[in-house]
């Protein structure tokens, strides 16, 4: 393939698409996501102290937000440390899941 060829390849592919507004999406996503995560951890603390119960809810739906994060990092890149931060997420997402319904059965 020559030089022209990929740079033709490369301006179908991106025809359309505005460069700028791309990575401002994905660091408009990337800090929509830090400000919930923090959120959604003060909540879970705040609930501790005062009502001296850990609501697993939260902890269980930030835990499958990085595991789908991860496992479509994963399917992109291919990098066994992905697979392996994926697969905790996702044991760590289903202790969370069994401690809330447990948290829930005995309310």
């Amino acid at each position: 393939m020559t030089k022209e060829e990929i740079l033709e390849k490369s301006r179908d592919e991106n025809k359309g698409k505005d460069m700028v507004e791309e990575e401002f999406i994905k660091k408009g996503f990337l800090s929509c996501w830090l400000v919930s995560l923090i959120a959604a951890s003060i909540v879970a603390v705040v609930e501790a102290l005062v009502l001296e119960k850990t609501n697993f809810g939260i902890f269980f739906s930030l835990m499958c937000g990085l595991f789908t994060f991860f496992l479509m990092k994963y399917t992109k890149l291919k990098k066994k440390h992905e697979l392996f931060v994926t697969i905790c997420y996702g044991i760590a997402a289903v202790c969370f899941l069994i401690a809330w319904i447990i948290g829930l059965i005995k309310a």
